[in-house]
């Protein structure tokens, strides 16, 4: 099993955190259904985001609008040295009926996956902003496809 770090949360200034890492999991949830609760709005730096991404760490709103981190042990992992396109969505490219583009519309993609009117949805403003931030940082990214000029 792999060695997991932990980020300790501790509230630096009224609206700032720290992200300490530490090699233990003493600080961290019993279960990936325990998630570490950080009890103030606070805004997250990318430095922050950064780091608690390399930990295995991501953020969620939680119920009451506080970010929630979570460090699940499954992850979805697309491998990119052994990606491999299946015969029929080869074809599919070669049609030409839908044209495909990347970082062109980052902000129209991560709006569109935000589900609108959904309790529970995870992307939220913040997450918008924040993800954002990180695209124009050169950290996240987007796949666009487009059929007749529509994302």
């Amino acid at each position: 099993m792999a060695k997991r770090f932990v980020g300790r949360v501790e509230r630096v200034a009224h609206y700032f955190i720290v992200f300490r890492l530490t090699p233990e999991r003493t600080n961290a949830p019993a279960t990936t259904d325990e998630p570490l609760y950080i009890t103030r709005q606070i805004m997250i730096s990318l430095p922050i985001l950064l780091t608690a991404y390399r930990s295995g760490w991501f953020p969620m709103p939680g119920p009451s609008g506080t970010m929630v981190w979570h460090a699940p042990d499954l992850r979805g992992i697309l491998p990119i040295d052994r990606f491999r396109v299946s015969r029929r969505l080869t074809r599919v490219l070669r049609s030409h009926k839908f044209d495909i583009t990347f970082d062109r519309a980052f902000n129209q993609v991560i709006v569109g996956c935000a589900s609108r009117g959904v309790e529970g949805d995870w992307i939220n403003g913040e997450i918008i902003e924040t993800y954002s931030a990180l695209h124009d940082a050169g950290f996240a990214h987007s796949v666009e496809v487009w059929c007749g000029g529509e994302l």
